[in-house]
């Protein structure tokens, strides 16, 4: 897994900087959302409106980016970054939010599922 895929106990602050530059830099409507514990950055999620492709019309708020540190886990955090994702989608009308996980990343498939989320698409690869 790669190293951005497995991030320690603790956020770089250069890595939310990174996520937060190039969301400015999207013509879409986006956020950044951050969970802090004593003042120290140990979470965030970053989402955008996406046109769903597969049902042509309706919109989606599809998350891009999440990361909660190894320290934190199961204490809430990631429950109220998403919250924070489906307000946002509330906010906007839209009532689906989506997101995507390395298969081999079986901890975060499963605290997806455990926030409500369920198998909706497949997606495959193979070498170029």
């Amino acid at each position: 897994m790669r190293p951005s895929r497995s991030p320690g106990n603790v956020v770089a602050a250069e890595q939310v900087d990174r996520t937060e530059a190039s969301l400015a830099r999207r013509p879409r409507d986006g956020a950044l959302f951050v969970a802090e514990r004593q003042g120290q950055l140990v979470g965030f999620v970053t989402c955008f409106v996406a046109e769903d492709h597969f049902e042509l019309v309706r919109p989606e708020v599809q998350i891009r980016d999440m990361v909660v540190t190894r320290a934190v886990r199961g204490q809430g955090a990631g429950r109220r970054l998403i919250e924070a994702v489906r307000a946002f989608a509330r906010a906007r009308g839209i009532g689906r939010v989506t997101v995507t996980a390395l298969a081999a990343n079986e901890s975060a498939v499963a605290a997806y599922h455990a926030l409500g989320f369920r198998l909706a698409f497949v997606a495959l690869e193979s070498e170029a």
